[in-house]
């Protein structure tokens, strides 16, 4: 029999914990559908959370996209190398 009374009192670490969370976000002009597709594959193979693209009107008139990436603030994580090339 087990003991339904005696539970563990410790508490797991919340999947979503808004505190250690990062949003990253990149304004790209000139790209192809193709680069950012490939983008938004990186980012979710290297362990980010989601990443998506929204399109976004830039100075002048010129059309562009926001890369946006949801990450957890880990040390090691290499998402920013994506983001920042």
């Amino acid at each position: 029999n087990v003991d339904k009374d005696n539970k563990n009192t410790e508490q797991e670490p919340q999947l979503w914990d808004m505190h250690s969370l990062t949003h990253m976000q990149a304004n790209i002009d000139d790209a192809t559908p193709e680069l950012l597709a490939h983008a938004i594959d990186l980012l979710l193979k290297n362990g980010a959370i989601d990443a998506w693209i929204q399109p976004i009107v830039m100075k002048k008139g010129r059309p562009a996209h926001s890369l946006n990436c949801i990450c957890r603030c880990e040390a090691g994580n290499t998402n920013t190398d994506y983001v920042d090339a």
